[in-house]
Parts: C-alpha cells; sequence; structure tokens
C-alpha cells in the first residue's frame, strides 16, 4: 500500500470520495410496502451459510445427510427445494440479489447491478412493522427507531479511518480498471469483494469470524427485549462454510483463518491458484469443508433452540439457504468449476429449505428455483405487498419463465448460464463425510490398519528442508513440510508421518507438475513432533 502506485492513485481518488461522503448515500430508497392487517404477524429469519454446496448437505434422494442433525430436523418442519440455485457465484452479486428478489443479475446490466450491490434489497422496507436484526460480515442496517437491533458489522472506528478505507477502494478500482497490464497488476483484483479490496483473502479479508451465531442471538435478545410484541426480520449470514476451510468436528482452528498459509498456497493442499493436484489432496481439502458445514449445523441448532425457547418458532417463516456452492478443483476457481457440470452440481446449486408459519409436516418441490425468489416468497409470509412496482421474481411457489440462471462474474462481466437440468452426479465420498477413524480423521490414502502401529519395513525417511507445524487450536495439527528434492519418487504423492515411531497419518504430496512439487501437507493428532516417511524408489 505504500508503492506510487497506490499514493499517486490514492490522491486521485480522494476529491470525489470526499464529495461522495458529504453528499450522503447513493442506495436506493427502501420500497415502500403495504402490510395487511394482522395481529400475529409471523417472524421471519433467514440464513445464508457461505458457499454451502447442496450435495455437501443432501444426498441423491434430497434427504439431509445424518451429518447434519439440526437441519435434518428442520428439514422435517420444512419445504425442501431439491433444485435450488444461485444467481451468481460471488457474494457480494449474489445476496444483494437475494434479498432484491433477483434470479438473473446479467439481465439486469452492469449499471443496475452496482446499484443492487449498494442496498440490502427489502430490508429497509420491512422495518416499518418488523425489529430487524442483521448478523453479517458484510451487511448492515442502521436502524432508525428504537424498536430494531444491527448487529454484525460495525462502522469503522471514526471519519479519519473511514476516509483512509474509501481512498483505499478508491485506488485500488481506479488502478486495476484504469491503468493498462503490467500497471494495472499493481493493484489488487476486485473480483468478489466491493471494498478492503487490499485487506487480502477472499471477500472477507484475512480474518473473518465464522463462530457467529452467538452475535446473531444477542441481537435477536436485544429485539425481544426492546419490542416483545414486535415480529423480528432477522438476516444472519455466516462465513463458517466459506474457504479457508479451518476447523475440526468441533468448531475448533485447526490452523487461522488467513490467507496464504505458506507462501503460494491458497488453502490447504493447494496449488498457488487454489486448485488440487491430485485426488488425495482434494479429499483433505473435502474433509475440511465438510466439518465446516458440521459446524455450521451446529450453530443452527442453537440459533433454533433460542427460537423455541423464546416461543417464537412455531409462528416464524425460517429459510436456510446459501449465496453460492464452491467445487474442489484442479484447474479452474472453486466459484467456477472446472467442468460445466462441477459449475451447476457444486457451485450453483445451493440448500433451500423454507420452513412456513406453523409448518409441522415436511413437503418437497423438485422444480428448479432460484434464490431470487425468496424475497417474494419472504414478502408474502410478512403479509406485505409493494405499493409502487417491484421487479422482483416470482414467489418459490412458481416457476420461473425460462428457469434460473446462474452467472459468472469476471472483471465485472456476467456471463449467464441458463439452467439446462442435466445430471447431477454425487461428488462426495463416505470417508470424506465421516472419515473411518475419528482419531485420525486426516489420514488418507493409507492402510488404515498402519496407524497407531510402528512404521513397517520398506519406508525411508524422508530429508526435509522445512517444517512448519501452523498453530491452531485443535487437537489436529497442520503440518506443512519441504524435503530435498530426490528423497522420494515424485510419482508417489502419499506417505505416511509418525510421531515417537507410531504412525499418525498421512503426508499429501503435491504432484510433480505443481507449483511446489516438494511440499507436502498433513493434519496429525497434535504431538511434540512429527517424522516422514516414503516408499523406496
Amino acid at each position: 500500500m505504500g508503492s506510487p502506485l497506490f499514493i499517486f492513485a490514492s490522491l486521485a481518488a480522494v476529491v470525489p470520495v470526499l464529495l461522495a461522503v458529504f453528499a450522503g448515500s447513493a442506495a436506493q430508497a427502501a420500497t415502500p410496502l403495504a402490510f395487511s392487517p394482522d395481529p400475529q404477524r409471523p417472524s421471519i429469519v433467514w440464513v445464508v451459510s457461505d458457499e454451502l454446496q447442496y450435495p455437501l448437505v443432501f444426498d441423491g434422494t434430497g434427504q439431509i445427510r445424518p451429518e447434519f442433525p439440526n437441519l435434518k430436523a428442520l428439514q422435517a418442519d420444512s419445504t425442501t427445494y431439491t433444485h435450488a440455485y444461485s444467481a451468481a457465484n460471488y457474494t457480494d452479486y449474489a445476496v444483494p440479489a437475494m434479498l432484491t428478489g433477483i434470479s438473473d443479475i446479467a439481465a439486469q446490466g452492469p449499471d443496475r447491478m452496482q446499484e443492487v450491490r449498494a442496498n440490502i434489497g427489502i430490508v429497509p422496507s420491512l422495518a416499518s412493522e418488523y425489529s430487524v436484526v442483521m448478523e453479517s460480515p458484510l451487511f448492515r442496517f442502521e436502524c432508525d427507531t428504537t424498536d430494531c437491533a444491527s448487529v454484525g458489522a460495525v462502522d469503522d472506528a471514526n471519519f479519519a479511518s473511514r476516509m483512509l478505507g474509501f481512498a483505499a477502494d478508491s485506488a485500488a478500482i481506479a488502478g486495476r480498471t484504469a491503468l493498462a497490464r503490467p500497471f494495472s497488476d499493481a493493484f489488487p483484483s476486485l473480483d468478489g469483494k466491493w471494498r478492503d479490496f487490499w485487506s487480502g483473502g477472499d471477500e472477507f479479508g484475512d480474518n473473518a469470524e465464522g463462530n457467529s451465531v452467538g452475535k446473531a442471538i444477542s441481537g435477536l435478545r436485544v429485539a425481544e427485549q426492546t419490542a416483545p410484541a414486535a415480529p423480528i426480520f432477522a438476516f444472519w449470514h455466516t462465513i463458517r462454510t466459506h474457504a479457508p476451510w479451518n476447523v475440526d468436528r468441533e468448531g475448533n482452528d485447526i490452523y487461522p483463518s488467513r490467507l496464504p498459509i505458506v507462501d503460494d498456497a491458497h488453502m490447504v493442499g493447494s496449488n498457488k491458484a487454489g486448485t488440487y493436484s491430485t485426488p488425495e489432496l482434494q479429499s483433505i481439502e473435502r474433509r475440511l469443508y465438510a466439518n465446516s458445514a458440521v459446524d455450521f449445523d451446529r450453530q443452527l441448532g442453537e440459533l433454533i433452540a433460542e427460537l423455541k425457547a423464546t416461543g417464537r418458532y412455531d409462528n416464524t417463516i425460517i429459510v436456510v439457504t446459501a449465496d453460492h456452492g464452491a467445487g474442489i478443483t484442479v484447474e479452474a476457481d472453486r466459484r467456477i468449476g472446472d467442468t460445466l457440470e462441477q459449475r451447476w452440481t457444486e457451485v450453483a446449486h445451493v440448500p433451500l429449505l423454507v420452513k412456513d408459519p406453523n409448518q409441522t409436516e415436511p413437503a418437497t418441490v423438485v422444480a428448479p428455483r432460484s434464490t431470487g425468489q425468496i424475497a417474494r416468497t419472504v414478502l408474502n409470509a410478512a403479509g406485505a405487498s409493494p405499493t409502487t412496482d417491484l421487479t422482483a421474481s416470482p414467489d418459490l411457489s412458481q416457476d420461473l419463465p425460462s428457469g434460473p440462471v446462474f452467472s459468472t462474474v469476471g472483471g465485472g462481466v456476467m456471463t449467464p448460464w441458463t439452467y439446462q437440468g442435466a445430471p447431477e452426479p454425487d461428488p462426495w465420498q463416505q470417508e470424506d463425510l465421516t472419515p473411518a477413524n475419528p482419531a485420525y480423521p486426516f489420514a488418507i490414502g493409507i492402510d488404515d490398519s498402519l496407524l497407531g502401529q510402528a512404521v513397517p519395513e520398506g519406508w525411508v525417511a524422508v530429508e526435509t528442508d522445512a517444517i512448519d507445524a501452523i498453530p491452531g487450536e485443535s487437537t489436529q495439527q497442520l503440518v506443512v513440510i519441504n524435503r530435498v528434492p530426490g528423497t522420494c519418487d515424485p510419482s508417489v504423492t502419499t506417505g505416511l508421518v509418525s510421531s515417537a515411531g507410531m504412525v499418525s497419518g498421512s503426508v499429501l504430496w503435491q504432484s510433480a507438475n505443481s507449483n511446489a512439487p516438494n511440499r507436502g501437507w498433513a493434519i496429525v493428532p497434535k504431538a511434540e513432533s512429527y517424522e516422514f516417511w516414503c516408499t523406496s524408489a
């Protein structure tokens, strides 16, 4: 941030930024709503689990997998939409589109989507009848009455820090869009973010909080205490299931939520581009992904328990969905997919459960739906109708005119893909959802009978250049190894890890054609020291 390019662009940007701040927000005014009289108006709880793909939590029959007991219990009271699809592959497009009722962002055009991305859709319009609670790392609702609660993303500490942030973001936009390469490459990518471009990481910077249900519950309690007779609108946007997936089954950090973990590596087991060069490295990432989803399920259970404890559960519409999914890829970005099949199966296809007020029996809708149809469904449940034209998609009881449209965004260009109903094979293996040996959940590609036993004959100790045990709170330890070139057969990408001479797991080497062919990854039970072994060449 101290480069001449940054300083020049910051100075060029600061005057228009200051004018914009003093002129006030350009956010669109709330759409006026007419509410039907209803002394029993239902509360609304809208949950968005970031990057949670459909096939991770649902099996091939449309049932929640047993690894997710709280989602499974909710499914018994809800309508399951087995073919629900996101509108976009980035949060900053997908969530505002969802809140606004947009199913096809590309059809809206860039100017309209810039306006949509600067707003939170129907939320301000509901505030006249609802206490509003928003817990999100990105979105907030500023209360202007005493009967709502706004938690989650907070304002910058002071005017000076806001100005610095605005100037930095303006510099990033100016440098990335106005300069030709190679000069523009000195500025951070804008894809997937609309602020804090210099912070590193993905949409949420370096270290956003994944265990956020406590803040959502705190907001519910504030709303309950302030206006106990009023219905509540609660929006909980959790990034527990957003990469990097870094927790164990209990939600404890195996390694810090920061990027990169090591030089050139985006996530555990990955190349610089965030892709995986062997099936075993894909497997370790799937297991981490599954752990994050298990912890989201735990947090969801706490939220539902709070609703039941306050007596609000029955007369509440509960929506659980995702902004988009993510693929475990070998070539492309996880939010695009290696193939069209993976794009629809793992990235576009998202969970969607809707518990209507006082619903007690499960139902299933197999017809294709878009997350852009949720907004109208929520308005209907609230007894709200726009007093002006609201260009929102039809509610979830209706078909879209031409099926769901999922758009991939790159460099500000929205590329639409229309749903064709192609088969979506289950990408998950049971051992990645629930490892066979819970004491060694990341032992991959080795004989399970070796675990806890002495290293057998025929294995050769690995000469290492570096061994880095990454700090974490879990009983599982992430270890990153760099071996001396030529120590092991580069065509064999799985080895053993031992502690005190006893096998404790596997080390997974990147492939010979990856960016770091001598880098190995292991997640094993914590110990004082670790040894690494490979088969003789």
